[in-house]
């Protein structure tokens, strides 16, 4: 049952949106972006090469669409190549901007994502630089996870703690 929801996902969120142009985002651009918004953010950082990613944006895409009126939803691939992601399963997926870490030394992909994180993780005084989601509300994080793990019965709570 569950390989067959997790088939119908795939096909459901294959049909809203197919190639995207990916934008280039910073740290000070998502912090905008989540000041701007007058819903709780919740940002995934996805590496489009990894199958445990792939995973995990499952899971992400069921909440995008369950819950796309009550939370902001952001994907932010960590890449150097944008083929990456169209060969992805959120390259022809969903309905949402994919930003693509800005590639300030193209050469090195681990540094730049270290200065992103350390620059946003400063901002909203978080500790542990180690997570791949948060959702963040009234600037204030009330998730963080190394593993994208949030069901939609999690998500709910969450916005519930959030209100």
């Amino acid at each position: 049952m569950k390989k067959i929801l997790h088939l119908f996902l795939l096909i459901t969120i294959s049909t809203i949106c197919y190639g995207q142009s990916y934008n280039r985002i910073n740290s000070s651009t998502l912090i905008k972006l989540i000041e701007s918004s007058k819903l709780p953010s919740y940002i995934l950082f996805y590496i489009p090469n990894c199958p445990v990613a792939n995973k995990q944006t499952l899971k992400f895409c069921e909440n995008y669409i369950k819950y796309s009126d009550k939370i902001n939803y952001i994907i932010i691939a960590i890449t150097n190549k944008d083929e990456l992601i169209e060969k992805s399963i959120l390259g022809n997926s969903i309905k949402l901007p994919i930003y693509v870490l800005e590639n300030k030394n193209a050469n090195n992909l681990e540094n730049n994502y270290k200065l992103f994180t350390s620059e946003f993780c400063k901002y909203y005084k978080i500790s542990d630089y180690n997570f791949s989601s948060l959702l963040i509300g009234n600037n204030k994080i009330y998730y963080k996870s190394l593993m994208n793990n949030v069901s939609l019965k999690k998500t709910k709570k969450l916005l519930k703690k959030i209100k």
